[in-house]
């Protein structure tokens, strides 16, 4: 299994330089160079107008140092430096014999007693995870994920540290299926990856780790990177731990808006009231666009304080666009306190015909029979839609002193209107109720 390599170097005896007399001829060429150097030199210098004359002493000094060679040879074959021979390196490696494959190196599996153990597949799926075809290293992935044995799960962990980086998110995403806390460091980076679809699944990953993940996403809070800080807080609101609250708060500062409006809807998951004043100081802001102001009435309804509805009460009868008024009527709905009855009573009269039906629709849940003067004269509204919704709000209401403005209702022009008062006539089931249904039958031949 494991390879012991050992480097053996073997160093050559040094040889001397042979000291004979032909080193003084080489001197002497030397010398002869030198000196046609200096004369040519002084030939520049002293003869720079006459350029004839510093060619012709040129070339006698080349004569010179030919006939001064000619005269003095030099042996052939003897090297004016002998070569010293090099250091010998000799690499022997020493491989220990065993019947098993041999693990790869990114996973190691122990001893060698220890991976003859592990089941047949499992070797071959370690191994596989350094082929260098991705078919065979996606096989092999899939083989430890499937396999419940002890070694594929230590296996999968030790892969973590892979060369590869597509390994290692792999297997980051598999184990975190087992909330294993040693995958969090490469899903916390996985969160920088430019791919959307990754950084995704890399949320889904960390959510499924759960709170141990909490520490490191707060920091990612902080990160340069914005697609990353918009991950981290995705990831921190499907936790829903309330320790990141504070840092959550001051992301509401980002300068970045999608990171803002990411926060708010953490916030509405986390469902912490600590936010709750942040929040409704984000709705005051007139600067703040619809967006964000919609991302803000979506968390408070979400939250479900009673607190909130003073807020959602003033964004449903000031603010200048219908979505939003339309949304802080949901809200209130949603949160179903008696404080929001004069807000959606009012809203009853509200230019769009849009607010109407989701008014009369939210007082209709919230049940109080304060508010059916308010919705018979409703009943007048020129929309069939807002009649349809106020039909339905007298019969969630169920009071009898709704009858004689519900049988009227059977004369409406819309068919859809009539449906509604009959259900509502019969949610309420009284006597007189169910006489009127019939009466309407009866006028209309319907059994």
């Amino acid at each position: 299994m494991k390879m012991n390599t050992m480097q053996i170097q073997e160093q050559a005896p040094q040889i001397q330089k042979p000291k004979t007399k032909h080193r003084r001829f080489l001197w002497l060429r030397i010398s002869v160079f030198i000196a046609g150097l200096l004369l040519i030199t002084a030939g520049i210098i002293f003869n720079v107008v006459n350029a004839v004359g510093g060619v012709i002493a040129f070339a006698a000094l080349a004569l010179f140092a030919s006939l001064v060679q000619y005269a003095f040879p030099l042996p052939s074959g003897t090297p004016d430096t002998p070569e010293i021979p090099q250091p010998i390196h000799v690499s022997v490696t020493v491989q220990q014999p065993t019947a098993s494959p041999t693990a790869p190196s990114s996973v190691t599996t122990g001893t060698d007693q220890e991976f003859k153990k592990i089941p047949i597949y499992i070797q071959q799926a370690i191994t596989g995870l350094n082929s260098l075809k991705a078919a065979e290293r996606e096989e092999a992935i899939q083989s430890l994920a499937k396999s419940d044995h002890p070694a594929a799960h230590e296996a999968m962990i030790e892969a973590l540290e892979h060369p590869l980086k597509e390994i290692r998110i792999q297997m980051g995403l598999l184990l975190a299926g087992f909330q294993e806390p040693k995958a969090i460091p490469i899903l916390i980076d996985t969160l920088h990856s430019k791919d959307i679809g990754i950084r995704s699944n890399a949320v889904t990953a960390l959510t499924k780790v759960g709170l141990p993940t909490v520490p490191d996403l707060r920091n990612v809070l902080y990160d340069s990177d914005r697609n990353a800080r918009l991950a981290a807080i995705q990831a921190l609101g499907e936790i829903g731990d309330i320790s990141a609250t504070p840092d959550l708060l001051k992301m509401l500062q980002d300068i970045d808006e999608d990171v803002r409006v990411n926060t708010v809807e953490a916030f509405g998951k986390i469902k912490d009231n600590a936010a709750l004043q942040a929040l409704f100081e984000v709705l005051r802001d007139t600067k703040n666009n619809v967006r964000l102001h919609n991302a803000v009435i979506s968390a408070l309804m979400s939250i479900g304080n009673a607190d909130a509805v003073p807020e959602l009460s003033k964004c449903l009868l000031n603010d200048e666009d219908k979505y939003t008024r339309f949304n802080a009527a949901v809200a209130l709905r949603e949160i179903r306190n008696v404080a929001a009855l004069p807000a959606l009573k009012e809203a009853l009269h509200d230019t769009a015909f849009e607010v109407r039906q989701i008014a009369a629709n939210a007082l209709g849940k919230i049940g109080d029979t304060s508010v059916i003067p308010a919705l018979q004269e409703a009943l007048r509204d020129s929309d069939s839609g807002v009649r349809e919704c106020v039909v339905n709000a007298l019969g969630e209401i169920g009071n009898t002193s709704a009858l004689p403005t519900l049988i009227e209702a059977l004369q409406d022009k819309d068919i859809v209107v009539i449906d509604r008062t009959l259900g509502a006539l019969k949610r309420i089931g009284t006597n007189e109720a169910l006489a009127a249904i019939q009466d309407w039958q009866n006028s209309k031949n319907i059994d």
